[in-house]
């Protein structure tokens, strides 16, 4: 589907028009860095929004870190943005964040060892103090081509599951 029919099966749909939904740009040409990438948001139990995106001089590059910013509840403006520490030695990207019921924040993003995304692979990273700071990162998947996108979700049971 091309972005043009989406945006009219979104106007049609009155979703575009909602008063309730609101817009804002958050990361553009003021913040250093030629390459921005694909955020993810959450927010945290005590009500703060928490965005991690990748970025650095280009896609491919080993320059290209996970950073994060911070709406703290109730204030208007987002932090500066600042990278994610510890960080892999392999460039890091497409990241993941998510605040279990326990409280515990995951961070899942893809590292890349080789010279494409092909070669990607899942890490994750715990934070139990509000994402604060960060566990060192750890291997998730060892198999080549692995990706994540999308926050787990709890099962019945109480285990989680991560779409990979």
């Amino acid at each position: 589907m091309s972005i043009l029919p989406l945006c009219t099966l979104l106007a049609s749909a009155g979703l575009l028009a909602d008063p309730d939904v609101v817009t804002e740009r958050v990361v553009g040409p003021e913040i250093p860095g030629k390459y921005k990438h694909p955020a993810a948001i959450t927010e945290l139990d005590n009500g703060d929004l928490y965005l991690v995106y990748y970025g650095g001089s280009g896609e491919y590059t080993d320059d290209s870190t996970l950073h994060e910013m911070r709406r703290r509840k109730g204030d208007a403006k987002w932090s500066a943005p600042r990278p994610i520490t510890p960080r892999p030695k392999s460039p890091e990207g497409n990241p993941v964040v998510w605040q279990a019921p326990d409280g515990v924040v995951w961070l899942f993003s893809v590292v890349r060892p080789g010279a494409t995304w092909s070669t990607s692979r899942v890490l994750v990273r715990v934070s139990r103090d509000g994402a604060k700071t960060w566990e060192e990162p750890r291997p998730l998947t060892t198999e080549d081509g692995t990706m994540v996108r999308g926050k787990p979700i709890v099962l019945a049971g109480g285990d989680y599951l991560l779409p990979i």
